[in-house]
């Protein structure tokens, strides 16, 4: 009678759940937050239809569409996700099991000089960065809840599979899709742990190896009004701070990739003779990025970019998605005259294979930078309003864009070496 008893309460076998918990949280949450997305993408696909067939003035089109509703849609199709991280986060810690769970994994992250508390905000950090800050704060110890907010944009948050897929799919055959995958998300984990140390250093602040609070015996009954109340302030509050700020990043980002790029009867002409020679040609709008302010500096930033292999078009994906990883494929379909569509992807992964100022090498070096490089627009507003910090803010924003940099430009020079 005592065997089951014995191998339930193992070490291995509470691992084992832990990881089976957490892959059904996780696959909770998207299955949940996946219908709300696609809503949320079909209004605005609409409303853009409806701007496009109404609007006379081109730069005002122009605007609406691929300026204010692309960055207000691209902002709002991650709310659903985020909100439900929220509420499973709080949902977590009333009913006590986030303070089981980081009792049992303390040990671990002991080592690293975190401990337990640090496990469900970098967990989190797998959906997306800004609910893995907002999840410290139930840290007790100050110092350990500033190092893990700032190791969190480590963690593969979801805006980046996407841009993996792309890239993957650009270097590697179908076979190695998911071990690639697998790896990168294995890497993100491991800096943020040795990343750990390097913050503590640059701190000074010594390990973290105490956690007082007692394991609960009995789970707790969660106040569930006090929950949705508290989830609908947070996503309130994210809504305010970071979507107010990506929404005009958007409009600025747009706005220096439209201007001054070419006029309406230069547009003309060019189509006259496209339609005349029986050829496509691109929008308007992918015709005025290559003549815009941001290919200027993209192409003003390209030395910066030249040692991880980039060429100016991957450099203003890469500089622009601030605003969110998400938006180096679309950057990258309009700098290529893709217009986006399905199997826009498929043409998009065709289209850089043929460039051939884009090697493999540097695909995989682009890879690298954007696991390393996480700290987007959304993330920085919250880090923030967590700290009340510009030093610790400036941290969060310079410590992954140096690792980021060096590690690509470190692996693409010493690649280029073994390839030779």
């Amino acid at each position: 009678m005592n065997i089951p008893k014995a191998i339930v309460q193992s070490r291995i076998a509470k691992t084992i759940l832990l990881l089976i918990a957490t892959w059904l949280l996780f696959n909770c949450i998207f299955f949940l937050g996946t219908n709300p997305s696609q809503w949320i993408d079909t209004l605005f696909q609409w409303l853009m239809r409806i701007v496009w067939n109404n609007v006379g003035t081109t730069t005002a089109r122009d605007f609406l569409i691929f300026g204010f509703l692309t960055g207000v849609g691209g902002f709002l199709v991650y709310v659903p996700n985020i909100m439900l991280l929220f509420l499973f986060s709080h949902i977590l810690h009333d009913t006590g099991i986030s303070p089981r769970v980081a009792r049992f994994v303390s040990p671990i992250f002991r080592f690293f000089g975190l401990n337990g508390e640090s496990f469900q905000p970098m967990l989190f950090g797998f959906g997306c960065s800004v609910t893995a800050i907002h999840g410290a704060h139930y840290i007790q110890s100050p110092k350990n809840r500033l190092v893990t907010m700032l190791i969190a944009p480590f963690m593969s948050c979801g805006s980046k599979f996407g841009v993996y897929v792309l890239l993957i799919s650009f270097v590697f055959t179908p076979r190695l899709a998911g071990t690639v995958m697998f790896a990168l998300y294995l890497l993100g984990v491991f800096v943020a742990f040795i990343s750990s140390f390097a913050f503590r250093a640059i701190l000074r602040i010594g390990k973290e190896t105490v956690f007082d609070e007692p394991e609960p015996t009995l789970l707790k009954k969660p106040d569930v009004l006090r929950i949705i109340k508290q989830t609908m302030i947070d996503g309130w509050e994210f809504c305010k701070k970071a979507g107010s700020v990506i929404v005009v990043a958007a409009t600025i980002i747009w706005a220096l990739s439209y201007w001054p790029g070419i006029s309406q009867d230069k547009y003309k002409e060019l189509e006259a003779y496209a339609q005349q020679t029986n050829q496509p040609i691109p929008s308007r709008y992918t015709l005025s990025y290559h003549s815009s302010y941001a290919a200027r500096i993209g192409q003003f930033l390209e030395p910066a970019f030249k040692p991880l292999g980039q060429n100016w078009k991957n450099s203003i994906a890469l500089v622009t998605s601030i605003a969110g990883r998400s938006t180096i494929i679309s950057t990258l379909l309009t700098l290529y005259g893709i217009d986006y569509a399905p199997g826009s992807k498929d043409i998009l992964t065709h289209a850089l294979s043929a460039d051939p100022d884009f090697s493999k090498l540097a695909g995989f070096a682009m890879m690298i930078f954007v696991l390393l490089c996480g700290s987007c627009l959304a993330s920085i507003m919250m880090f923030y309003h967590e700290t009340k910090s510009y030093l610790y803010t400036a941290l969060f924003i310079l410590y992954p864009i140096i690792v980021a940099w060096t590690a690509s430009s470190l692996f693409y020079t010493l690649g280029r070496v073994w390839i030779r």
